[in-house]
């Protein structure tokens, strides 16, 4: 129950593929959801308070079935993550 008391009282919330991206999207918080090689399109937020960042490749959704030597979740940059968090926390 803290868990979900956290997210709850969370101004905001940044979060890759996980539970704690679903949970902040059911209570409504304002959400930058990081991901690699899933595919936001099947298991990413909805919500128009959420923003989603995903790393610049070619080969995206790959799921990581095979050895991959790119770590495509490494390449989201920290500009990245803060500019989504600005937009979510301060909508135009």
């Amino acid at each position: 129950m803290e868990f979900f008391a956290l997210i709850h009282q969370a101004d905001a919330v940044v979060t890759g593929d996980s539970l704690a991206l679903h949970v902040a999207q059911a209570l409504h918080r304002p959400l930058v959801a990081l991901f690699g090689p899933t595919d936001e399109g099947r298991v990413g937020p909805r919500g128009e308070d959420s923003v989603v960042v995903r790393a610049r490749v070619d080969c995206r959704r790959c799921y990581r079935r095979r050895h991959c030597p790119r770590n495509c979740i490494d390449r989201v940059s920290v500009d990245q993550v803060a500019g989504a968090l600005a937009r979510v926390l301060h909508p135009a």
